[in-house]
């Protein structure tokens, strides 16, 4: 059973940030990911305040997963790149065949999941995922909160449904 609920819908069913995240969890295990979840020191907005708080020197950016959330064509769509990459938009134009091309507003972002903070996994939107997230040993996603992350194997991230793998950077 694959949960797919947003974050609003598993406040407004009174989950906590917790039982997020443990619902998350779940969800990984439930499609044969192994994760190893890992709690911050402190709230992170940013690839580099991830870096900083987890304080682990074998953890560079770019296994670091960063989540961009664009408007195509008036579609809200989410881009996986390493965190210390920047998307390639003439790439995507050609992968989307999209006319119009913007980031989200920080409202639009908020209808997906909290800013900052996107799990991947249980989400109805279309995803792009670089590829050369799927051939590193292991990234480190986001769980839903502002602290809260796991370590998956690259080639996990092909289970995300509604997703494509390619060429981003």
């Amino acid at each position: 059973m694959t949960i797919e609920k947003n974050l609003d819908t598993l406040e407004n069913q009174g989950f906590s940030g917790s039982q997020k995240v443990e619902n998350f969890l779940m969800t990984l295990k439930e499609i044969g990911i192994d994760a190893e979840h890992i709690i911050l020191n402190a709230e992170a907005h940013n690839v580099a305040e991830v870096r900083t708080f987890l304080n682990n020197p074998d953890v560079t950016d770019e296994i670091i997963i960063k989540t961009l959330v664009m408007i195509l064509d008036d579609v809200e769509k989410i881009i996986l790149l390493p965190g210390n990459k920047k998307i390639d938009f003439k790439k995507l134009k050609e992968l989307t065949k999209a006319e119009l091309m913007r980031m989200a507003e920080y409202d639009e972002v908020e209808k997906i999941g909290q800013v900052g903070a996107i799990f991947p996994f249980d989400i109805e939107v279309e995803i792009f995922i670089d590829q050369t997230l799927i051939q590193k040993e292991k990234v480190l996603i986001n769980l839903g909160t502002l602290k809260d992350y796991a370590f998956i194997q690259g080639k996990d991230l092909e289970k995300i449904k509604n997703s494509k793998i390619a060429d981003l950077i």
